[in-house]
């Protein structure tokens, strides 16, 4: 466990998952589809993402993401643009995944789409490296100004981090 002040993030602790995404598609298919067409699915998958360490994609559907201010924000962040856009639809390794399945909705809980039984596609995708190099950045400043233990030195938050006793 690690305590911590309100709105704190130390990336070293939370896995660098800086920009992971977790996205649900829900498609208005009977997931019957799982059984029938577990072939199609697949080549679906393969045809429109790549997975592993270094995989890029040259095919995009929708690049209105890159259009948006926060890629201005640092340094840091204008460097890893081009990465980012080579990257989109891609997914990671380790913890990354793509899984179809089947959704139960009840009535009116997901905001209008009626209660039924629906095909979803269930992504877990890696930041592509973005998450990594913005926790090393900033943690590298944090461990300059916050001296710690070598064990604990990638908990290390400027001017803000205390340890606090835990009983």
């Amino acid at each position: 466990m690690l305590a911590t002040t309100a709105n704190t993030i130390i990336p070293y602790a939370v896995g660098v998952d800086i920009a992971c995404r977790m996205c649900l598609s829900i498609f208005d298919i009977p997931a019957t589809v799982i059984d029938s067409e577990k072939g199609k699915l697949e080549k679906l998958l393969g045809e429109h993402t790549h997975f592993g360490i270094g995989s890029t994609s040259e095919r995009h559907l929708d690049t209105s993401l890159f259009d948006r201010e926060e890629w201005n924000a640092t340094n840091a962040i204008r460097s890893l643009k081009t990465k980012a856009y080579n990257q989109l639809g891609t997914s990671g390794t380790g913890n990354h995944f793509v899984e179809w399945g089947e959704l139960l909705v009840e009535d009116n809980a997901l905001g209008g789409i009626p209660g039924g039984t629906y095909l979803a596609l269930l992504s877990h995708s890696g930041s592509r490296g973005f998450g990594g190099n913005i926790a090393d950045i900033y943690s590298k400043i944090a461990m300059e100004k916050t001296r710690l233990p070598n064990e604990a030195k990638h908990l290390a938050l400027p001017g803000i981090w205390r340890p606090i006793a835990l009983r």
